[in-house]
């Protein structure tokens, strides 16, 4: 778990970074915010991996993991058609995928955290059946 948080803990940092690209200078700058989300769309790619990998056999963690896979396929899209598109002053498809990337951002946080929270259960349970156990 420790991987996927670091992962968003990445995403995150590259995430704020495509806003405030974003942000600055629209039309000049909208190359760079369109590297940095694809820079961050790319680590949530990997997080959504591991998190699959994770969420085998727990159906709320599977509709988490497939929540966020949605918005990172959507986010690419959008991605995809920002960059083909003839004016580059044009940012709302950059604007969706940023929605996108922070959907997804937030469905693989919480997903983080159900997880987390179920080892903490799990832990004090087995805590406590070897407490009662003597």
């Amino acid at each position: 778990m420790p991987d996927m948080t670091d992962g968003l803990l990445e995403a995150t940092q590259q995430l704020e970074r495509a806003v405030e690209d974003l942000g600055s200078q629209p039309g000049e700058r909208g190359d760079v915010s369109g590297a940095s989300l694809a820079m961050c769309l790319h680590t949530l790619v990997r997080v959504r991996e591991e998190a699959e990998r994770t969420a085998v056999g727990s159906l709320d963690l599977v509709r988490l993991e497939a929540r966020a896979a949605e918005n990172i396929d959507l986010a690419a899209l959008s991605l995809e058609r920002q960059e083909g598109a003839a004016d580059e002053r044009d940012v709302g498809a950059l604007q969706d995928a940023l929605f996108h990337a922070r959907r997804a951002l937030d469905y693989l946080q919480r997903f983080v955290e159900s997880l987390t929270e179920r080892t903490r259960t799990a832990d004090r349970e087995r805590n406590r059946k070897e407490f009662m156990s003597g």
